[in-house]
């Protein structure tokens, strides 16, 4: 008989890496043939913008998902709760009032962390030390990268295992061809326009190529502008650079944006998004055999490794970054095998396949221990 499985998780809208990961579990045919499932979704908000705000209408949505969360376990009777924990914030607070609960009724849980910054903000008090050793307390921890796992040194239980699962996706660059050989380097950035996903260090960095560089790449800048202001400040500053080699496509979707992609040679995003920790946006770059140029932040240098499938530079820092995209627009060559190790990188360890094995595998181990 297959176990019970309740899984409490952020689901889409809003769409963000974390949520589209549970849509992936939620719909999967080899998760929900494992085990006898059933979901609650967690989030209380309906778009990008509600993130990170408290509102009358999201507390009235956690006091549903509190109930809803809490009764279904109690009619359900699960083997194991599987729980996406936020790491921080409000979402930290509403997340673990949840867990202490499931877990003084008796359940059995283990979390998934899709971020990070647990350390630094426990960091902040004793009693936020305490509050979070004691939601930690017994309860196994799924992380995406081994390097992530410092975060919760000192937070969470050592009597309790913890599990690496790496980020898997469908394999949609899977058979596509790139386009024959160009002259002309083609770059894209592919992410919502949100600051800290890095878009104006990029342009900045653009803005620091020599003159002879023009008419020799093409950057598509493709995403959504939640923040209107930003907007201004991007459209500004494609203005101010290379303004006929790059071009904002704005969002892409199913088949436009596997077509960007497959016509790019080279991914960007020079993020410093401060809960960074393993962007599908790169995953999927990397099954269409693109060579990566990405940050040291979260568990990025751990999918990327410096000079084989791309390169990581520090934050912010736009010479680097522009040296690095001068170093692909003068040798093409280059470009491409990194491009092939991506793919190699991704076939080896990043498919949904991969994804849905080790989860059934580490789900069925706490399950039986």
């Amino acid at each position: 008989m297959k176990p019970k499985v309740l899984f409490l998780m952020q689901l889409p809208p809003p769409v963000h890496g974390a949520s589209v990961v549970n849509k992936t579990i939620k719909d999967s045919e080899v998760i929900n043939g494992a085990f006898k499932a059933r979901y609650v979704d967690l989030s209380p908000a309906k778009s990008m913008n509600d993130l990170g705000k408290i509102t009358p209408s999201k507390l009235l949505r956690f006091i549903s998902i509190f109930f809803e969360s809490i009764l279904t376990f109690l009619r359900y009777k699960p083997a194991l709760v599987y729980m996406t924990l936020s790491p921080h914030g409000a979402a930290f607070y509403k997340d673990s009032l949840i867990l202490i609960l499931i877990k003084m009724l008796g359940g059995k849980v283990v979390v998934h962390m899709h971020g990070k910054g647990v350390r630094s903000t426990a960091k902040r008090s004793t009693l936020l030390q305490w509050y979070y050793k004691f939601a930690f307390k017994g309860v196994a921890v799924i992380h995406l990268s081994k390097s992530l796992f410092k975060d919760l040194d000192g937070i969470r239980d050592t009597d309790s295992k913890i599990y690496e699962l790496n980020n898997g996706i469908p394999d949609a660059g899977y058979g596509l061809k790139k386009g024959t050989h160009s002259e002309v380097l083609n770059l894209i950035y592919l992410s919502n326009f949100v600051r800290t996903k890095g878009a104006d260090t990029l342009l900045n960095a653009i803005n620091l190529l020599p003159d002879e560089y023009q008419g020799r790449f093409k950057l598509k800048l493709v995403g959504g502008f939640p923040d209107a202001g930003f907007k201004g400040e991007i459209e500004k500053l494609v203005k101010d650079v290379f303004s006929s080699d790059v071009d904002i496509v704005g969002p892409l979707y199913g088949e436009e944006k596997e077509k960007a992609l497959n016509d790019a040679s080279v991914f960007i995003l020079p993020t410093r998004f401060k809960n960074e920790c393993f962007p599908l946006s790169i995953l999927e770059a990397m099954s269409f055999r693109l060579a990566i140029i990405s940050t040291h932040e979260g568990a990025i240098p751990d999918m990327v490794l410096n000079g084989e499938n791309g390169f990581v530079v520090d934050r912010e820092d736009e010479q680097a970054l522009a040296d690095r995209i001068k170093e692909y627009i003068s040798n093409p060559l280059l470009s491409s095998s990194h491009g092939n190790r991506a793919r190699d990188f991704f076939e080896a360890k990043y498919t949904l396949g991969k994804f849905e094995n080790r989860l059934i595998s580490i789900l069925t181990e706490v399950i039986e221990n």
